[in-house]
């Protein structure tokens, strides 16, 4: 966080069913991006770079698609062109594994076309991952297969050599590699 937080505010959210905060029973009407809103609105922020990491780098996909308020959105180890298929949903249903909030939030993301929602952001968007992350990612449905459709709707793609979807959000590759390139990109975009 320090060398985001010497340039930047920095408020880190987790939505309910998420990270630290509670888990309720049934997941509510308001999804990820209504929560987020609303946490920034009580902040007072009109205006903020979204930036999140595996299934957080498709929440920052939703944050950024649900408003204009964004100014930057950043997706790490998740490529927009994924998404849950229809088996994994079933048997996350039927195994109750995953948490309903993350289940709620797949079904939501689903009924999007991601390279539609992409093209009408407004917003400059990075999308990185590490060379060795898994396949959903950087394998055959991931960030190589998807280059040119992310490209060509305004995505900057980033690939960090020698990390996988794990050492790609730990130490030392945050504060060596990711964290400076991703400042650097967005310093680019002002």
């Amino acid at each position: 966080m320090a060398p985001l937080s010497d340039r930047y505010t920095v408020i880190q959210i987790e939505p309910l069913g998420f990270g630290w905060s509670d888990r309720p029973s049934d997941y509510p009407l308001a999804g990820v991006h209504e929560q987020v809103l609303a946490v920034l609105n009580q902040e007072g922020v009109d205006s903020f770079v979204v930036w999140g990491y595996s299934q957080g780098g498709a929440m920052a996909l939703a944050i950024a698609q649900a408003t204009p308020r964004v100014t930057g959105m950043v997706a790490g180890g998740w490529s927009p062109m994924g998404a849950p298929t229809d088996a994994w949903m079933r048997r996350a249903d039927r195994e109750q594994q995953i948490p309903i909030a993350s289940r709620a939030f797949w079904r939501w993301y689903r009924r999007f076309d991601w390279l539609d929602e992409l093209a009408a952001m407004q917003c400059p968007k990075l999308v990185y991952a590490g060379s060795g992350d898994r396949p959903r990612v950087s394998g055959p449905r991931g960030i190589p297969r998807a280059r040119d459709a992310l490209t060509q709707r305004g995505v900057t793609l980033m690939e960090f050599g020698g990390l996988d979807h794990r050492t790609c959000n730990t130490e030392p590759a945050l504060s060596n590699s990711v964290v400076p390139a991703v400042l650097d990109w967005l310093d680019n975009c002002r």
